[in-house]
């Protein structure tokens, strides 16, 4: 049942900040009335019940945004547009869904009959006995319009409802009553007085197959082990399973969107397969396409951060500030270490006399001691000493452990706002203008859009991504499916994660011909088999284990190769370090302790 609640829902909807607006010519004053008798204007009806707004309809349902019986209010509003058309217009065709029509007609209740139908032909042998004022007059009562054709071969009629959009058809030869069976000498008729349009028995009458052009895209079309899968490949084997089908598959072509295209408005083929909305909109403006069936997050793969080499983890547990202020301290000692020389110089007292004085300050002797012992000195180094050991082993000890569970790396992109930051700039193989697209969003988009380069060879790609300063653009799909990953080697697949955030949302839709008769039944199929979960069923379904395998590799946050538990190869040089020191200063202690004279030092 239709609801105004679902048109105003959708009206809301569009009106946030999106990438396009599908209601630009709505206001918020077409729904909250100043005045009462704004609501009786036919402007606002018009534009309530437009095409526009039925389409907007059918968007969000096929987006998950409203429910699924909103679909009964897109098509009432469909229809009262047409009502709309028909009553309001100088010409017998309407914008979507032209309707030819001729022969007398007696009486109204043939039409009602039809009133389901939006689409009907009637083809008669002799225009001469037309009576066009009265067919007219009934369109207008019953909301059709009326285009007069005259063709005298049923064949040819056939051959004309396939290239057009039509539902049924009505034949008739001069002087014959609609709906009998004989003429008007009493023969049978050979033309049969009534054809409803069955596209299955039109598609085995010519020996057709409905015929559907695509190309390599996982997940949407599959192309592995001589077999042909996708999302898109089983949704059409889902809603034509009765027909005959047959696939058009395109290989090692440089544009294939744009390919695809001409092969579809050129006939050769009913339906295009592996497209999305963003797509047609930059390539494609004149195209046709179904209603959108799967959403897609336009983000990026980056390069994963790298773990830094073994030889760096003794400098991990500290801090960049950390390693700054030890750096001073030890710049500090050296300089007074050498400014005591100097001054002990000129009493002619050697290095290792001026060393101990020194030790003696640090330990915090008095400057009023005349004698002093070395082997006090010592023991109070060894202290101070034993106490700085501990502190280091019980520093790194934590260190490591932090090391362990947060390990340092490099190249860390984890949104849009670090691309722009290090500027990592994005590849893409297709010169289409999407950069262009993407400047026009406006705030961090127009930076991401500078950073576009276009390189149309797939090895220089994967030689750039090894830097680690490229990213390239995929499409996020729910679910955790990745798509137009394919063109990356082994490399790029173990080595490159995806962003969590997405630069914009588009969808994936059917390229159609134009003036397509199938168009209405697409349409109206796939919108069935979203409000029945068939999409998310077969997504599910044509995600294989490899593909799975390798989309989950996007979602790690390190390789393979350096997310290994750390070995004690890897930790073992910092014990040693701190080993010989330890045993260093214990060597310099004995030596002290066991050096037998006392040094006098002058005030």
């Amino acid at each position: 049942m239709a609801n105004f609640d679902h048109i105003e829902s959708a009206f809301n909807l569009d009106q946030q900040k999106r990438t396009f607006k599908m209601l630009p010519k709505l206001s918020n004053d077409y729904f909250n009335f100043k005045d009462s008798r704004m609501k009786m204007k036919v402007k606002v009806a018009a534009a309530q019940l437009s095409y526009s707004v039925a389409a907007c309809i059918e968007t969000w349902v096929a987006s998950g945004n409203l429910p699924s019986e909103a679909v009964h209010t897109a098509e009432f509003v469909h229809k009262v547009d047409s009502l709309f058309d028909s009553l309001n217009g100088y010409s017998f065709s309407v914008p979507e869904d032209a309707a030819v029509i001729s022969d007398r007609i007696d009486s109204l209740e043939i039409l009602t009959k039809f009133r389901t139908h939006s689409n009907i032909l009637v083809i008669i042998n002799d225009i001469i006995h037309f009576n066009f004022s009265s067919y007219h007059h009934i369109s207008l009562q019953q909301g059709l319009n009326i285009k007069v054709i005259q063709l005298k071969n049923q064949e040819v009629g056939n051959y004309f409802l396939q290239s057009n959009k039509f539902h049924c058809i009505l034949y008739s030869t001069l002087g014959e009553k609609l709906f009998d069976t004989e003429d008007h000498f009493g023969n049978a008729s050979l033309i049969p007085p009534l054809f409803e349009w069955d596209p299955l028995k039109e598609l085995k009458k010519f020996n057709k197959s409905f015929q559907v052009v695509g190309f390599s895209c996982p997940p949407y079309v599959v192309t592995e082990d001589n077999q042909l899968t996708g999302l898109d490949i089983e949704l059409i084997r889902l809603i034509f399973r009765n027909w005959p089908l047959s696939f058009i598959i395109l290989e090692n072509k440089t544009f294939p969107y744009e390919d695809m295209r001409h092969i579809v408005q050129n006939r050769t083929a009913d339906m295009g397969s592996c497209a999305s909305w963003l797509t047609l909109r930059l390539l494609m403006a004149k195209s046709e396409f179904s209603p959108y069936y799967h959403e897609h997050c336009f983000t990026f793969l980056v390069h994963k951060p790298s773990r830094l080499p073994d030889a760096t983890f003794m400098f991990q547990c500290f801090q960049l500030s950390l390693w700054y202020l030890i750096s001073f301290v030890i710049c500090f000692v050296v300089v007074f270490i050498t400014t005591i020389q100097r001054v002990f110089s000129e009493s002619k007292i050697e290095i290792k006399e001026s060393l101990i004085f020194t030790l003696n300050q640090l330990v915090g002797n008095s400057m009023e001691e005349k004698y002093t012992s070395s082997s006090r000195i010592l023991k109070n180094f060894l202290i101070l000493w034993s106490m700085c050991s501990l502190l280091f082993i019980t520093y790194y000890n934590a260190g490591l452990t932090s090391v362990l569970q947060y390990p340092r790396v490099d190249l860390q992109i984890n949104s849009i706002k670090d691309m722009v930051k290090k500027n990592i700039y994005w590849l893409e193989q297709e010169n289409d203008g999407l950069h262009s697209y993407i400047r026009s969003l406006g705030g961090v988009s127009e930076t991401i859009a500078d950073l576009f380069i276009f390189e149309q060879n797939v090895t220089i790609v994967n030689k750039k991504i090894r830097t680690g300063k490229f990213a390239v653009p995929v499409e996020a799909l729910p679910g955790g499916g990745i798509g137009n990953h394919e063109f990356l080697d082994e490399y790029g697949k173990s080595h490159m994660k995806i962003l969590p955030e997405c630069l914009m949302k588009h969808f994936s839709v059917y390229i159609m011909q134009s003036n397509s008769p199938y168009k209405n039944l697409i349409s109206r199929k796939i919108l069935e088999a979203i409000s029945h979960g068939f999409v998310e069923i077969l997504f599910k379904k044509v995600v294989d284990r490899k593909h799975k395998k390798i989309v989950d590799g996007y979602y790690s946050v390190y390789t393979e190769d350096v997310d290994d538990i750390l070995s004690i190869s890897k930790i073992q040089g910092g014990f040693w370090l701190l080993s010989i020191l330890w045993l260093l200063g214990l060597i310099c202690f004995i030596y002290e302790k066991y050096w037998k004279r006392n040094i006098i030092y002058n005030e």
